[in-house]
């Protein structure tokens, strides 16, 4: 089934090392001091900071509020934009929410420090992979994966004759035809950097690192061993004729990532580049709106790729004043039905708990073979720290910029320079 398909996608991808981290500590605490009234009675709030939208884990909160009728989840949604800093500075602050979501490569970091709980307990009967653990141990409960890729709005193709493309080549083509005819080809919220770092990523790892001359691209990276400028340069210049046609411009960098989606909705844009956690937000927008989701394009039909993994991890607090009612929410999120509502939540999207199993919406029909043959990856797990991930992404924000003005072996070495000052400040 998917599950096995998405391992498969995930093999040799996240064979990353991890941080070291040593934390310790039960699943016991006190829950009166969050203890107040509620529409129920008597009930123990535990507080949730997640960075997707509330109507990502609308059916996980249902079954949450079902399940523990005397716990009264209070749900807080803080965007991308500002999440690491907003949730990071609370919680080494001793502050911070019962529950909060953070992506596996922030995990480490922050389990080392002793301010997250270890729940290896919870996860006895997930299939995990290497970039779960933290010295053997597993301090979040696993989210559902997630990939993207490139949503479309069929009705457009369809009343335009527009063949849905399987190649880079073939993707500019179908753009210029958009142009021509006054539908906007994309919309991509290109004020979110990480857009930006996730569309170039698609092309780069069809046409790159999925391939055998790239395949040991990130780990030699990290280590220091190949530069984003001697390797990457050819791949963001072919990249880069997206943006000098103008199909990608300066005008989105005004447009951040939640903004993006009207343009599509509304029909105003024909794609829009993003993953499983927009498809219920799509169908709540316009339900009546025919859309599929096609995978990145490399030069070949053969040459394409989908940017995604396992979701991170939901994480208790090591400080939290309502730590065991808060154990046991993660203990309705980490059972078969709590991974299930994820997966409902998140459409296409699958589960590391042995026996769940998810099927892929029928819109996501061009993506299956990507998945089936493995052709999933995301790059930046292997960056964890160095900088390559903010650095890379401001270098394609100055690109779409200024795409004649830029530099790109100048945007990438200055990545490389700042990955090398990290790897010295590690020796």
């Amino acid at each position: 089934m998917q599950r096995e398909h998405w391992k498969r996608a995930l093999a040799g991808a996240l064979s990353v090392v991890m941080l070291a981290g040593l934390c310790s500590c039960g699943g016991g605490g006190q829950t009166g001091p969050g203890s107040k009234e509620g529409d129920d009675g008597n009930q123990t709030v535990v507080t949730m900071t997640y960075w997707n939208s509330e109507s990502t884990v609308r059916s996980l909160l249902d079954l949450i509020d079902e399940k523990l009728p005397d716990i009264k989840l209070e749900f807080n949604f803080v965007a991308n934009t500002a999440y690491g800093t907003t949730t990071r500075t609370k919680l080494l602050g001793g502050n911070g929410d019962d529950i909060i979501g953070f992506p596996n490569d922030a995990i480490p970091e922050l389990a080392r420090q002793g301010v997250l709980e270890d729940l290896t307990d919870l996860v006895k009967d997930f299939d995990l992979e290497e970039e779960n653990y933290v010295d053997g141990r597993v301090y979040g409960v696993p989210m559902a994966t997630w990939y993207e890729g490139i949503y479309y709005n069929k009705e457009i193709f369809e009343e335009n004759n527009i063949a849905v493309p399987t190649t880079y080549d073939e993707l500019l083509d179908v753009c210029e035809k958009l142009q021509s005819i006054g539908i906007k080809p994309f919309v991509i919220g290109a004020g979110t950097a990480s857009t930006l770092l996730k569309n170039f990523l698609g092309y780069a790892q069809a046409e790159y690192m999925l391939q055998d001359e790239g395949k040991d691209f990130n780990v030699k990276f990290a280590k220091g061993e190949a530069k984003m400028a001697d390797c990457l340069t050819p791949y963001v210049e072919q990249w880069k004729e997206i943006v000098t046609r103008g199909h990608i411009n300066s005008n989105m960098l005004g447009i951040d990532e939640n903004q993006a989606p009207d343009e599509f909705v509304t029909g105003v844009a024909a794609m829009w580049p993003s993953g499983t956690w927009s498809y219920n937000s799509i169908k709540q927008k316009n339900i009546n709106l025919e859309f599929g989701l096609m995978p990145y394009l490399g030069s070949t039909p053969e040459h394409t790729s989908l940017v995604g993994t396992t979701g991170g991890g939901y994480c208790l607090n090591a400080k939290s004043k309502n730590k065991e009612a808060a154990y046991r929410v993660l203990e309705v999120i980490a059972s078969p039905e709590g991974q299930k509502a994820l997966c409902e939540g998140n459409p296409g999207s699958s589960s590391q708990r042995k026996g769940v199993e998810a099927e892929l919406p029928e819109e996501y029909a061009l993506v299956k073979e990507t998945i089936d043959e493995g052709r999933v990856m995301c790059s930046w797990i292997y960056w964890v720290g160095n900088g390559a991930f903010d650095g890379l992404s401001k270098a394609l924000q100055a690109i779409v910029a200024d795409p004649s003005g830029t530099d790109v072996k100048e945007q990438l070495e200055k990545v490389d320079r700042q990955v090398e000052s990290y790897l010295k400040s590690q020796e």
